[in-house]
């Protein structure tokens, strides 16, 4: 083996174990919490999420009273999903808005969290 071969060899090694040590790990099921600033995989697809969260809700009651409230990470259950030709993820709400004793005229609902989707070369 000449020393220009014997160079590229030990750089395809050492490409190989940097990709190696860089997978991710399976998503876990859970809460929005625990998987936002993380990266994830879930079949063939890689998940980055990043830390940015934002979620409320605005409730009018029946003499017209808005009320603005604030979630937290860990009250969106996430679950990811691999079934067949489905891969991703659903999010469900650990939560439900309640008229109280005022009566609800309306409710709106704002969730916002960012990631970047990364599809892998074998699926």
């Amino acid at each position: 083996m000449t020393k220009g071969m014997k160079s590229v060899v030990a750089i395809i090694v050492a490409c190989c174990s940097l990709m190696c040590a860089g997978q991710s790990s399976p998503c876990p099921t859970g809460t929005l919490a625990n998987v936002l600033g993380t990266s994830c995989t879930i079949g063939g697809l890689t998940f980055n999420f990043q830390t940015f969260f934002n979620a409320n809700t605005v409730t009018v009651d029946l003499n017209n009273n808005s009320t603005l409230n604030f979630f937290t990470r860990d009250q969106f259950a996430f679950t990811p999903i691999d079934n067949g030709t489905q891969a991703g993820f659903q999010i469900t709400t650990n939560f439900s808005d309640d008229p109280g004793n005022r009566g609800l005229l309306s409710s709106s609902h704002i969730l916002e969290f960012r990631d970047r989707l990364w599809r892998s070369q074998g699926r």
